[in-house]
């Protein structure tokens, strides 16, 4: 009997520890696509071409100064550009960074869908992860907080990628959700799903379209 109870304790342990499976976002998602290099044409000035690459995409907010007992929470569900690196930023209060499999030092599924969520917590200046059902940190922010205050100060959410060459990012169900003392505000919301919805992408291309279902079938890290 006791060897039973063992096992069995033991196999509720193994399951209550293994990672929440992201799901396939249903309809229409973002598809991501990274601008390769290019130089453009020296300029009338003599000055050497640019080269550009990679994805860049911002959008702004109504300026939100936070207050110290205010949360901003971030949720997405994201599959980060496989080549490179994709980082999700939101002002001076917080920074995500996929890389080679992990963010933030935390293993996401490269080749399939991740269920995000980041609540960010100003009195501390630090924010909490929680990737495909499992939570981890606090994480500390890693923007400096000079000027004064500027830790707390909310102005747009941004979107970068930095692949050297053309690669493909996926984004689905992106929300910023403010809560504080005088109730709940949504900063920003996309589905992916309004054909006219504006785009601020100055880097690379964002479309919507139906992903592959074999993007939710759990691929490789």
């Amino acid at each position: 009997m006791r060897v039973r109870t063992l096992c069995l304790s033991l196999l509720i342990a193994a399951v209550l520890c293994v990672p929440v499976g992201a799901s396939q976002p249903a309809g229409l998602a973002g598809k991501l696509i990274s601008n390769p290099p290019i130089t453009s044409p020296p300029n009338p000035n003599g000055l050497p071409g640019v080269t550009c690459t990679g994805f860049s995409w911002g959008e702004p907010f109504t300026p939100v100064l936070l207050g110290p007992t205010d949360t901003i929470t971030l949720d997405m569900a994201i599959i980060p550009f496989r080549s490179g690196s994709t980082q999700v930023d939101l002002s001076n209060v917080m920074h995500l960074r996929f890389a080679d499999g992990l963010v933030n030092g935390l293993p996401y599924r490269r080749s399939a869908w991740n269920n995000v969520r980041a609540e960010i917590r100003p009195a501390t200046n630090d924010f909490m992860l929680t990737l495909n059902g499992v939570q981890a940190g606090p994480f500390p922010n890693e923007f400096p907080c000079a000027p004064a205050g500027d830790c707390r100060a909310l102005l747009e959410l941004s979107i970068q990628g930095t692949a050297f060459e053309e690669s493909i990012a996926w984004i689905d169900s992106l929300s910023v959700v403010h809560d504080s003392a005088s109730g709940q505000e949504v900063l920003f919301e996309k589905a992916f799903d309004q054909c006219y919805s504006s785009q601020n992408v100055f880097l690379g291309g964002l479309l919507m379209v139906e992903p592959p279902a074999k993007l939710g079938s759990g691929g490789t890290r």
